[in-house]
């Protein structure tokens, strides 16, 4: 026999409701961000490689603005040296704990991507696209 006759059907108050959608957007979001930042990596390891680890997250704030200035290869970081990489890392309120001389030979001791300047400029555009996604 069945008590199916004294069990009351489970109604959600509007504020579960609003929690429920709430919480299902953010894991959303998150999902789209996580894929996003893999996105950005593997771009990465193509055209960029000593970017990749250069921070402590691919998707800080100093890293996005690392890669926003210089995107791809060591075409754009060649011009990068320890004076304007100190000035640029005190702009953007860098408090890291690697010394700026570390964080720029990781950058120019990475191994080149192999691209052509033309190649280069086109795989910027993909890494800004990226970085403005996120």
């Amino acid at each position: 026999m069945t008590r199916a006759h004294q069990v009351r059907p489970f109604v959600l108050s509007a504020a579960t409701g609003l929690l429920r959608a709430l919480s299902c957007t953010r894991k959303e979001l998150v999902a789209a961000r996580v894929g996003l930042v893999n996105q950005l990596q593997a771009e990465l390891e193509r055209v960029f490689p000593g970017a990749i680890g250069l921070f402590a997250r691919l998707d800080s704030e100093v890293a996005i603005a690392f890669l926003r200035g210089y995107p791809t290869t060591q075409h754009a970081a060649a011009t990068l040296t320890q004076a304007r990489f100190a000035a640029f890392l005190k702009r953007i309120s860098y408090s890291g704990r690697k010394p700026v001389q570390e964080l720029l030979a990781r950058v120019h001791d990475a191994p080149p991507a192999g691209l052509t300047p033309a190649e280069a400029q086109g795989r910027a555009a993909c890494v800004l696209a990226l970085l403005g996604a996120a």
